[in-house]
């Protein structure tokens, strides 16, 4: 099971999850971030998870008016939350890799024009002198003799 916590969960630690009077034990196999993963000792009933009423929610989150921390929140707002930040971040990073590609072949696209402009002028110098050796408009000086 994959759990997402406020706090820390460190890789071998037993925890205990309470939802009204429903409970899961369970030992902390990976973590990332705020999120880890749960071995539990047994099989867990989702459904009577989520038929299990809520305790009391706080005063605080009953007030409309008030920004609750998200520690506050309901499990699925904080998850509502979760899901669109990591949209947004593989959003950037999609974004940030097309932009980096792009800033690679902009760069290849001027390294090879600026490659190429060397080699014309490094084949051109040569060619001129070759032609203008050649050329048949240059003018004659022939002797006459008498």
């Amino acid at each position: 099971m994959m759990i997402a916590s406020d706090v820390a969960l460190s890789p071998g630690a037993y925890i205990e999850i309470r939802r009204g009077q429903q409970t899961v034990i369970g030992r902390v196999v990976w973590q990332r971030e705020r999120f880890s993963g749960v071995r539990t000792q047994d099989v867990i009933d989702v459904e009577a998870l989520l038929r299990e009423p809520r305790l009391q929610q706080p005063a605080q989150r009953r007030n409309p008016d008030m920004n609750p921390s998200p520690a506050a929140m309901p499990a699925n707002d904080r998850i509502a939350i979760e899901i669109n930040a990591a949209r947004r971040i593989e959003r950037s990073q999609a974004i940030s890799s097309r932009l980096q590609f792009s800033a690679l072949c902009l760069f290849g696209l001027v390294a090879a024009i600026a490659i190429a402009m060397q080699v014309a002028q490094m084949l051109g110098n040569p060619m001129r002198q070759l032609d203008s050796a050649l050329s048949l408009d240059k003018p004659q000086t022939t002797a006459l003799v008498d």
